[in-house]
């Protein structure tokens, strides 16, 4: 059993403000802080499990994970994992439901689905807690969206980026004023929700795979692959840099990522991805 203790900077209702990646990359710091052995540098996937208590902003609600029963979404399709919160079941208590390891979901995937969910239990449910409370407090015999807490964790790559689909408005002037009402709505719903799946992939990225440590073995082990290091003075940018080497360097970078990622308990593409985020490698650059 584990307790986090956590602060980040939000609103009156616990909704996060504006995060930048800086800022969630400190909260995850936090949480690695907690939850790290010193001499490992990957965290296990029992580890994350056995959190069964989150302290946000000085908010306390339980956190029940499971790894042991396939996953499913409202409409019975099988989902990696969700995290939710049911107002009525009487407790500040937040579930985060993971599908077990086997042939959908390796440990690596199943590992980086309960740090994403664990980002939305950490950043989404503190607002999701309040207002069940407010709704208590107000006598109100229901709370207003019976599953407002669920999410679901990324299905493929362009989840983040599909948008919902909208016929186009006809009829009465009245009906065409509802059909762009309904469509803004939309427009903002979808806005948070991308929000919210960045907020949970940055959380993820960060408390898997931190920057100072992947920085540092990345370049300790570079010269094992003959992956060479572009000197931080040789480009306008802070850090340094890995390059390939010769007409075979991308296979060297390959196995290093490799290498990495065994370290981390994470795949080789999850690596990548932060080698990017980081500046070690050309992409997105260091932030």
């Amino acid at each position: 059993m584990l307790s986090l203790k956590l602060r980040y900077d939000c609103w009156g209702g616990a909704q996060p403000r504006a995060l930048n990646r800086d800022a969630i990359e400190a909260v995850a710091a936090q949480a690695r802080a907690q939850l790290a052995d010193t001499q490992r540098d990957a965290l296990t996937l029992q580890r994350l499990a056995a959190i069964s208590e989150l302290d946000v902003n000085d908010l306390h609600y339980q956190l029940w994970i499971s790894l042991d029963h396939p996953v499913t979404d409202e409409d019975g399709l099988p989902v990696l994992g969700l995290c939710e919160f049911d107002p009525d079941c009487g407790e500040d208590a937040v579930s985060v439901l993971i599908s077990p390891v086997g042939e959908r979901l390796s440990p690596e995937l199943a590992l980086s689905t309960l740090a994403h969910e664990l980002g939305h239990a950490i950043f989404d449910a503190p607002a999701w807690l309040l207002a069940a409370r407010r709704q208590r407090r107000g006598g109100a015999s229901a709370y207003l969206g019976r599953r407002p807490a669920l999410r679901t964790l990324t299905r493929h790559a362009r989840h983040l980026g599909e948008e919902a689909e909208s016929a186009a408005p006809d009829g009465t002037p009245a009906k065409r004023l509802a059909a762009l009402v309904a469509r803004l709505a939309q427009a903002a719903s979808d806005k948070q929700r991308r929000i919210a799946e960045f907020r949970a992939n940055e959380f993820m990225g960060s408390l898997l795979v931190p920057r100072q440590r992947l920085v540092a073995l990345a370049l300790e082990r570079a010269p094992h692959f003959d992956v060479g290091i572009e000197a931080a003075g040789e480009r306008s940018d802070a850090g340094p840099r890995l390059v390939q080497r010769g007409a075979l360097g991308w296979a060297g970078m390959q196995r290093l990522q490799r290498d990495l990622a065994a370290c981390f308990g994470v795949t080789p593409a999850f690596v990548r991805v932060r080698m990017q985020r980081y500046g070690l490698l050309p992409g997105e650059g260091p932030t």
